[in-house]
């Protein structure tokens, strides 16, 4: 890889081959303590952050064979049903006029569906969301979830909660967004390497540079037309966070997502915001403000990867 910085963060015990995520979230039908699925459900195959369907925990899904849809489990309340309203509140045909502004920048809605889950010991039924595919079309799906904004709790946060978040990784104050998993396919290998959670909160200022180096390096080199494209619709994505003030945003994530395979003219890259469990609707004009906290993690963003063109 260019300037050798890459090599010692790819071969981290944090980063795992192909070989190693398979064996971690193995596309059985069970997990951990044997949560089961009915059949005709699958382990979503290109997942990388979130809960993973491992360790006893229910991940996303998708219908065997069925690339049009992601399911993911509805979380407990609090969280679960506000990003459900989220949802449903964005794709309704009333949705409000400031709020219309994120419709193209988030996957697309289609509802709900129940599923019956088994624990070996009883049955339960689980709502999932059922969402826009991202990666169903791209055979070669490089993706990377970052986490966006300087602070990933919302005001009614704890004090416990708060401490907690800001040991978690304290750079993020000042970076402003971070990396919390990706895959990225090596054209030269035929494979995909994956970088973890644990990864992620490992990275300095510095480190996370060369990280999205090593997300945009396809084994033969860097794709600055992916990083370009993805630069373009980042910042239409700021100019619409310079006027919308109906929501807030935490813990939120950008998905990235691009066809690592042979490079294709024009590149097919996919920018979306994705998990909605700390977004809050504001309503009344007189109350409504900016979202610094997403603005400050977006323009972050934005600086670093014009400094990878740069160099």
């Amino acid at each position: 890889m260019p300037g050798g910085t890459m090599v010692d963060v790819c071969r981290s015990p944090i980063a795992m081959s192909t070989g190693e995520q398979r064996r971690q979230t193995s596309p059985a039908v069970s997990a951990g303590r044997g949560v089961s699925l009915p059949d005709g459900y699958e382990p979503l195959p290109h997942q990388v952050a979130g809960h993973l369907f491992t360790n006893g925990k229910l991940g996303m899904l998708r219908r065997c064979g069925d690339g049009t849809a992601v399911l993911k489990p509805v979380q407990r309340s609090p969280k679960g049903p506000r990003e459900l309203q989220f949802y449903k509140e964005l794709s309704a045909s009333q949705c409000r006029d400031e709020l219309q502004c994120l419709r193209p920048w988030v996957p697309q809605f289609h509802g709900v569906t129940d599923i019956v889950i088994s624990d070996g010991i009883a049955e339960r039924q689980q709502t999932f969301l059922l969402l826009e595919d991202l990666a169903s079309t791209l055979p070669h799906a490089s993706v990377i979830d970052l986490k966006i904004g300087r602070r990933c709790w919302d005001e009614s946060a704890s004090s416990a909660k708060i401490n907690a978040e800001l040991a978690k990784y304290p750079q993020q104050e000042h970076i402003g967004y971070r990396i919390s998993a990706m895959r990225v396919f090596n054209r030269t290998k035929n494979e995909f390497k994956y970088y973890s959670k644990l990864y992620g909160l490992s990275l300095d200022e510095c480190a996370v540079l060369d990280s999205l180096h090593a997300f945009f390096y396809d084994g033969v080199g860097q794709r600055a037309d992916v990083i370009r494209n993805v630069l373009s619709q980042l910042q239409s994505l700021r100019e619409v966070f310079l006027r919308q003030s109906a929501a807030h945003f935490y813990a939120s994530s950008l998905l990235i997502v691009y066809d690592g395979g042979l490079p294709a003219s024009p590149a097919t890259v996919k920018v979306k915001m994705i998990d909605f469990a700390h977004t809050f609707l504001v309503a009344g004009s007189g109350e409504q403000s900016l979202d610094e906290n997403y603005l400050f993690g977006l323009t972050h963003l934005i600086e670093s990867l014009s400094k990878l063109l740069e160099h």
